[in-house]
């Protein structure tokens, strides 16, 4: 337990300093956990505040279900790479949706297959672009695009180029967060 309580008290320096430190908030422990092996926040469920209005579109074979790892409860949209072929099928699944005024952060729950080498997550809104390294368990990423005020047009494209074993991706639809 000490481990980890140092581990974010760093995470939580490195949040407050460097490069584009005054475009971040500061989060408190209660509001994320910092995974450092992938660089990010992991948001609670607990914090989530409603789905986004959007729509899923699939650029290739996709499918509504991951029979590999049971979704979170709650979550009641999602699609996944792992479709007719399985691990095999190469495609990118497409959200696209607003972010409303008032709304800075969203949370995106997302998952992969045990091998991660060849999938990634790239989510744009207006200017602002953040690629993500997901992992091989749901969890809700944390990203903060903008400042509260006018709404944003939200693009999630989560990659998946590997045709082998355990190489798959499913996301779910994006949350608002309290």
């Amino acid at each position: 337990m000490r481990l980890r309580e140092s581990f974010w008290i760093t995470a939580l320096a490195l949040t407050a300093c460097g490069p584009g430190a005054g475009q971040r908030p500061i989060l408190t422990k209660s509001e994320a956990v910092y995974d450092f092996s992938h660089a990010a926040y992991w948001t609670p469920p607990e914090l989530l505040a409603g789905p986004l209005q959007g729509e899923f579109s699939c650029e290739g074979p996709c499918a509504k279900t991951t029979p590999a790892v049971k979704p979170p409860p709650g979550l009641k949209d999602l699609r996944t790479t792992s479709a007719q072929k399985g691990d095999a099928d190469v495609s990118t699944l497409v959200w696209r949706g607003t972010i409303p005024s008032g709304i800075s952060s969203i949370a995106l729950p997302m998952v992969t297959g045990p091998e991660t080498s060849r999938t990634r997550i790239v989510a744009k809104c207006g200017a602002v672009t953040r690629t993500l390294m997901p992992k091989d368990a749901w969890g809700y990423r944390r990203l903060t695009f903008k400042q509260p005020g006018a709404s944003c047009e939200l693009e999630i494209r989560a990659i998946d180029d590997g045709p082998g074993w355990g190489q798959w991706i499913a996301i779910g639809t994006p949350e608002m967060l309290r």
